[in-house]
């Protein structure tokens, strides 16, 4: 009985554990998720629906999301379901504000030509683009010291984890030493007090590229603490210390420079002979992504008696092809 008693008392306890999986944040931020076509090979005059859901897997909120089968051949939008979004046209719809690993529905029904003018079974590829507004940031903290008074600073160069999203942000800072250590040289990096030093920050793509992707009204605005642009270098931005990013797809990265100096010094950093300043760099951008998906439409051929030909296609759904004309289910935007 008291064995009995201990193995019930273990397994309340047991129930009433839980346990918390880390969320699975993924650059693609927007990933379309259970995409299926009601039907792959419809026939004339005769309907099919496409529909998928859409979740924000990145770690903030999204401020808009727009799907949009924008090139649908001789196919013609026959209804639309923007489910906790609007409809934009006939054939696109608007989402906004999806917080972080929140889903949106989308399906779109496509009306087939009819059987006066598609004689023979024709294949229909169809493209839709989903585009959504995202965000980035990084800080690097850079040492800056007095030569005069040491010749390397005692606290670290460092840089923040890159942020989620399509778009990554690398930041090369100033040098200050190469050491040999074996075979290899490591770089460390610092500024000297009084000389302009350059920071590079690169910018590229991290999701795949070969899906047909575009990137629009990219902006990056710095901050900075202890530092000021040096007028007499070069520096790509402007006097709010905001540009413009010409983010081009398919280019290993995009760099823009800008040169700093340093502050004064305080009493107190000048006793130690050194000064820790720090970069803040947030930028915004507008990431596009263009899928496709090929419906097969069949001519309706009705023999003596209004019977249906024994060809009639499958109504059963088929998971939408991405770019490539593999049907992966669901998958990243």
């Amino acid at each position: 009985m008291k064995g009995e008693l201990l193995l019930i008392l273990a397994l309340i306890v047991l129930a009433g554990c839980t346990t918390t999986s880390p969320t699975s944040y993924q650059n693609d931020v927007i990933v379309l998720q259970n995409a299926i076509v009601s039907r792959v090979n419809p026939f004339t005059d005769s309907t099919t629906s496409v529909r998928f859901d859409l979740q924000n897997a990145g770690t903030g909120a999204v401020p808009r999301v727009v799907v949009d089968f924008f090139d649908l051949k001789g196919l013609t939008p026959a209804g639309l379901n923007c489910e906790n979004g609007m409809q934009v046209t006939d054939h696109s719809c608007q989402f906004n504000n999806i917080p972080s690993m929140d889903i949106r529905h989308f399906s779109i029904t496509l009306k087939t030509p009819s059987a006066d003018i598609l004689k023979a079974q024709t294949d229909f590829t169809i493209n839709y683009k989903i585009s959504f507004d995202y965000s980035g940031s990084r800080r690097i903290i850079i040492p800056v010291i007095d030569d005069s008074k040491k010749s390397q600073p005692t606290n670290k160069y460092s840089i923040s984890d890159p942020s989620v999203g399509p778009i990554a942000l690398d930041i090369e800072p100033p040098v200050g030493a190469i050491q040999q250590q074996g075979d290899q040289q490591v770089k460390e990096y610092w500024g000297i007090k009084g000389d302009y030093f350059d920071v590079i920050m690169n910018f590229r793509q991290v999701v795949d590229t070969n899906v047909p992707t575009n990137v629009s009204g990219s902006n990056i605005h710095l901050q900075l603490h202890g530092l000021y642009v040096d007028s007499q270098s070069k520096c790509d931005f402007n006097s709010d210390l905001t540009s413009k990013i010409d983010i081009t797809v398919g280019q290993t990265q995009t760099s823009l420079t800008c040169s700093f100096k340093s502050l004064a010094f305080t009493n107190a950093e000048n006793t130690v002979g050194e000064k820790t300043t720090t970069v803040d760099a947030s930028f915004s951008y507008t990431f596009e992504k263009i899928r496709s998906t090929t419906i097969t439409v069949v001519p309706r051929n009705v023999g003596e008696g209004g019977s249906t030909s024994s060809n009639a296609p499958s109504s059963s759904g088929q998971s939408v092809g991405n770019p490539s004309g593999s049907n992966p289910g669901s998958g990243a935007v």
